[in-house]
């Protein structure tokens, strides 16, 4: 499988995870444990945001803009 096909498949994967554990803790009446898997999938987007590395536009600025790694300079 081609790099480009699997880092493909892992942000569709990604992205199905996150969607799931955002919706269990907005319906959640309090926040409930996350499974080590939910807690390694929230790790990697904390992680690249405490580096800087990536930031994302929201509600109240350019909700569309994605600035990572150099472009954040």
């Amino acid at each position: 499988m081609s790099s480009e096909l699997s880092f493909v498949n892992f942000v569709i994967s990604f992205n199905k995870r996150l969607t799931e554990i955002i919706k269990r803790i907005a319906a959640a009446e309090k926040l409930s444990s996350l499974t080590p898997e939910e807690e390694s999938v929230l790790r990697v987007l904390h992680r690249a945001h405490r580096r800087g590395e990536i930031e994302f536009g929201n509600d109240n600025r350019n909700p569309h803009k994605v600035l990572a790694g150099e472009q954040k300079l």
